[in-house]
């Protein structure tokens, strides 16, 4: 272990001192570059020895002046063989690429008050009525308790606004729980919706939770988030988070759902109006010719019937060409009130008019009488072409037998 701290030791001495520009190169050169530093270098020395013999300078002196020179030299040719190096060498690409930025570490939650009351809430809901009951497990009372909204999230936020019952609260003790009525309000209606209801359209991804404010005895501020969850009896759990300085704590984010189902629910309600208007015309269109099939259907069964209304009607209007075109004689008499009979006959086992429960006079050749049967006839040949028309449709029907 101490050999290795050494070691680093030296290593870190020959960068910074001269032993990185003389004792390095000097090592190197003997080893394997000293064919061509060595001999630079003492030619150099042996030309400074000479001119130093030539000018008869001490020996001594020329032994320094030819040292000096020689590790100077040496010194400047290490030190641009270093920067030709520097130069050569390839750069390591993964140690030029800049450091990818890491994501913020979410920090822990802090403030957290052990010591501070520690306020519970349970949701009842019976009918119309719908309360919380606040209680508290510890000796401290909970002061002014303050209820947030219903914060609900899920690709969307919303929060549903919580009017309690009495308003301002009483204070929460151990053992003396506080009961209140409460009312959601929809934020975009406008509103007042159950609890229950609002937890019942979230998705699995969703989340509630409610805040809940109050202060101690000491008037110290405290909050405990709430996850408000239904089950599945459609009873509504509100589980406590732990108890944080007011503030300190936020609504926890929810899960991510499916973006491809939210945008196609999304394109079903857009198209929704346009389809809704194309369903009630197709609606209104079959149900019109519903009716037509039913009329023709009608008619066709009536066909027949009518027929034979048509047919009484031109054998009363051939009836009444004769009774006018005739003299009444003794045996023209006889033979109308025949005619006259079976025609009554027919009518009145197909329709119920005037001429079906009419009877002819005793005497036919006054001129009151044949006004009167001619008339008869006249509105028997109408009758009887009207309920002819209404078994097809074109007019009001008379009263059938």
């Amino acid at each position: 272990m101490a050999e290795s701290r050494i070691s680093r030791v030296g290593e870190e001495v020959a960068k910074h001192t001269a032993w990185h520009f003389t004792g390095a190169p000097l090592l190197d050169a003997l080893t394997e570059k000293w064919k061509k530093k060595v001999i630079s270098v003492l030619l150099s020395a042996l030309g400074l020895v000479l001119a130093g013999i030539k000018t008869h300078l001490q020996p001594w002196w020329i032994v320094t002046v030819a040292c000096e020179a020689a590790a100077l030299i040496w010194m400047v040719w290490s030190f641009l063989g270093v920067s030709e190096r520097r130069v050569a060498e390839p750069t390591d690409p993964a140690s030029s690429t800049p450091p990818v930025p890491q994501p913020p570490v979410p920090a822990p939650i802090e403030d957290v008050a052990p010591d501070a009351p520690n306020p519970l809430v349970e949701y009842r809901s019976s009918g119309a009525r719908h309360e919380l009951i606040l209680t508290t497990d510890k000796d401290r009372h909970v002061i002014t308790p303050s209820i947030g909204p219903l914060a609900c999230a899920e690709r969307y936020g919303a929060e549903y606004e919580i009017t309690t019952i009495p308003r301002i609260l009483s204070q929460v003790s151990t053992g003396s729980p506080v009961t209140c009525q409460i009312a959601v309000r929809d934020p975009h209606t406008g509103s007042i919706v159950p609890l229950v209801d609002i937890l019942r359209q979230s998705s699995p991804e969703g989340s509630a939770s409610v805040f809940l404010s109050f202060k101690d005895s000491d008037d110290n501020e405290f909050s405990r988030l709430f996850t408000v969850h239904r089950n599945v009896d459609d009873s509504v759990t509100w589980i406590p988070g732990p108890v944080t300085l007011k503030g300190k704590r936020q609504a926890p984010i929810p899960g991510i759902g499916n973006l491809a189902k939210l945008r196609a629910r999304l394109s079903l309600a857009d198209n929704f109006p346009d389809e809704q208007k194309a369903a009630q015309q197709y609606l209104r269109e079959a149900e019109e010719a519903r009716k037509k099939i039913e009329s023709l259907e009608s008619q066709l069964r009536a066909w027949p019937q009518a027929v034979g209304i048509y047919c009484l009607a031109q054998d009363a209007e051939r009836l009444r060409y004769r009774f006018m075109g005739t003299m009444m004689t003794p045996d023209f008499e006889p033979t109308f009130r025949d005619d006259f009979a079976r025609l009554k006959g027919r009518i009145a086992e197909k329709v119920s008019i005037e001429m079906a429960t009419y009877n002819l006079p005793e005497a036919l050749n006054t001129d009151e009488t044949k006004s009167e049967i001619q008339g008869l006839l006249w509105r028997t040949i109408g009758a009887l072409n009207n309920y002819a028309a209404s078994l097809l449709g074109m007019s009001e029907s008379p009263t059938r037998s």
